[in-house]
């Protein structure tokens, strides 16, 4: 059914009629008309000495948990005086999960109301420039002490309804809701600021994460000198259904505070019931965290996953980055190698071999030949055909576990599992087409480099056993069933310990460059690290099912694997701790099935400008 203008305008009036109904409230206006000026001086000097006007109870500009002499004071600066000369937002709002900004339906009392479908699959953007002191907004996101309130982020924003699952425990799971939102000086409200904080992506030296309607990187606003994104991925950081209001102040690099600013996002459309969205109350000097959310972990974020590393290895020598997918060859012509060879005194001719270090799980190695066409970069695994293991602690040859040397190589995707599907979902859950193809190698273009999921999908090969399942193997010694790597740095702090991916001490993932499965320690442990990241929808380091699939597809408005003869996905979503950085980046990927087949690799090019 298509609608008229006149249709379109009823609709535009009854929105902005239920939006009207959400009574957000500027910070410091005492006369709840939606603006700041000197009426609102005598408003708040009656609300702060006497009673204050029934219907526009709240006067607490500056913030704090309480409406007390010194929002007076702050209160005459902003109307008569100069600006505070801390940080300004220059742009508050949603973009989507390709980084187009959204527009607001509607601005209730100087809120700008944002309408989702869904909780998740979009961003959320800051923009700021410095204030009247012309110090530049502040870049840290995270500066958390649990027994210390007064350590905070730069970037200060709460939320009035719980996050996710809400989680307490900071950098982990949800962020708590503090209602009414306050400032205060209190524990709780520290935690919250740096749980939010800490997943957004602060970018002042590089590419914007929003971009213009010919998608080109730019910041959204005018004046912006530092921009933080997050994006709200389905589960971790979902909104939920109704209306929630975020307030968000910002502090410069010599700790100035600017003017608090607020947004609505309403999930779902329709007015729903709400908790009202103003700033704390009058009196009121300690925030509350919203019932059923407690300052504790759920239990429900790391545990199974994040183990606590008990060594760290440097990378390869030849792990460096480069500004292409190798560093060896002026275009992407990599070369994945995998030599297995367990022990020093294992020779070429000899069937069996003592290795020197016992894996937990136990592998057999198939040879794979060079995978060339045309000009297409060639994925090389070669294996020492001298290496027998069984499950045991003592390696005896076995006749069906033996690889023996012959001048015609076997495949490995002839035993082990096929790589089916091999791209990019966006934050939304919807496919990301390529830009480019390099030989048989698809380029991903990601404006920010984060904010988007790897999935990986694979079918049984010749052996017809099933597709590992195993994105991490806990006992560190040995290769998950799924096995990635790529050819420079992810994130900020590649460091070395493994699976570091939440929290705050959370790290990126070391290069692995030129591409290669050889199982050193530090292979082994970058690809722990890298694949652990991957997680089915109850948060644990498992391949999905076709129920749990985490691609959407629009035009059936249903999840389900992207290849027909696909029987296992691995979703991994890029957050900002697994950021890629500027430039082309090669993934590899291959898959162990449960007769530990190892499969050939697949690979794409995420390519950030």
């Amino acid at each position: 059914m298509r609608w008229g203008g006149g249709r379109w305008a009823v609709a535009a009036v009854v929105l902005l009629i239920a939006a009207s109904r959400v009574p957000a409230q500027l910070p410091g206006d005492s006369t709840c008309d939606g603006t700041l000026g000197p009426d609102d001086l005598p408003a708040a000097v009656d609300t702060v000495f006497a009673d204050g006007p029934a219907d526009c109870p709240v006067t607490d500009g500056n913030v704090d948990g309480a409406a007390t002499a010194a929002d007076l004071v702050w209160l005459a600066t902003t109307v008569a005086g100069p600006q505070p000369a801390g940080p300004v937002s220059t742009f508050f709002g949603l973009a989507t999960a390709d980084g187009v900004p959204i527009l607001p339906v509607a601005s209730v009392h100087g809120a700008d109301v944002f309408v989702r479908n869904t909780g998740s699959g979009f961003q959320v953007i800051v923009e700021a420039r410095a204030g009247l002191d012309g110090k530049p907004p502040g870049l840290t996101m995270l500066d958390s002490n649990r027994s210390d309130p007064t350590r905070r982020p730069d970037l200060e924003i709460l939320s009035n309804r719980p996050l996710g699952d809400g989680s307490g425990q900071v950098c982990v799971g949800g962020v708590p809701a503090v209602d009414p939102p306050s400032f205060g000086p209190s524990q709780v409200v520290a935690d919250a600021l740096n749980d939010f904080a800490c997943r957004f992506v602060p970018i002042a030296n590089a590419s914007p994460c929003t971009m213009d309607e010919f998608g080109r990187p730019r910041f959204a606003g005018s004046g912006t000198q530092a921009q933080y994104c997050v994006v709200i991925a389905r589960q971790q950081l979902e909104f939920p259904r109704g209306d929630t209001v975020l307030t968000l102040r910002l502090r410069d690099t010599e700790g100035q505070r600017g003017p608090a600013r607020q947004i609505i996002v309403r999930v779902g459309g329709a007015p729903l019931p709400t908790p009202t969205p103003t700033l704390a109350p009058t009196r009121t000097a300690t925030p509350s965290v919203s019932p059923g959310v407690g300052a504790s972990p759920t239990g429900t974020a790391t545990a199974s996953a994040t183990r606590s590393p008990t060594r760290t290895h440097t990378p390869p020598a030849t792990a460096t980055p480069s500004n292409g997918p190798t560093a060896s060859t002026a275009g992407p012509s990599p070369t994945v190698t995998s030599t297995r060879t367990p022990s020093a005194t294992a020779s070429a001719g000899s069937p069996t071999a003592s290795p020197s270090r016992t894996p937990s799980a136990t592998r057999t190695s198939t040879p794979t030949p060079s995978a060339t066409g045309g000009q297409a970069p060639t994925a090389t695994l070669t294996r020492s055909p001298t290496r027998t293991l069984t499950r045991t602690a003592t390696l005896t040859p076995t006749a069906s576990r033996t690889t023996t040397p012959s001048a015609t190589a076997t495949p490995a995707d002839v035993l082990g599992p096929r790589v089916t599907f091999f791209g990019l979902a966006r934050a939304d859950d919807t496919l990301v087409d390529p830009v480019d193809r390099l030989g048989d190698i698809p380029v991903y273009l990601r404006t920010a480099g984060f904010g988007f999921s790897l999935v990986v999908e694979g079918r049984p090969g010749g052996s017809r056993a099933a597709v590992g399942r195993s994105a991490f193997d806990e006992s560190g010694e040995g290769f998950p069933d799924l096995q990635v790597v790529v050819s420079r740095p992810l994130g900020a702090n590649p460091s070395a310990t493994v699976c570091d991916r939440v929290g705050v001490d959370g790290g990126g993932v070391p290069a692995t460059d030129p591409p290669t499965f050889d199982p050193a320690p530090a292979v082994i442990d970058a690809v722990n690290d890298l694949a652990c990241r991957f997680r089915d929808g109850a948060d644990a380091p498992v391949g999905r099912g076709g129920s749990d699939s985490c691609v959407y597809f629009e035009s059936t408005s249903t999840y389900h694997f992207v290849d027909s003869d696909s029987t296992l996905q691995f979703c991994g979503f890029v957050d900002g701790i697994l950021r890629f950085r500027p430039g082309d980046t090669l993934v590899t990927v291959r898959l162990r099935d449960v007769d530990d087949n190892v499969g050939a690799p697949a690979q794409l090019i995420v390519r950030v400008p």
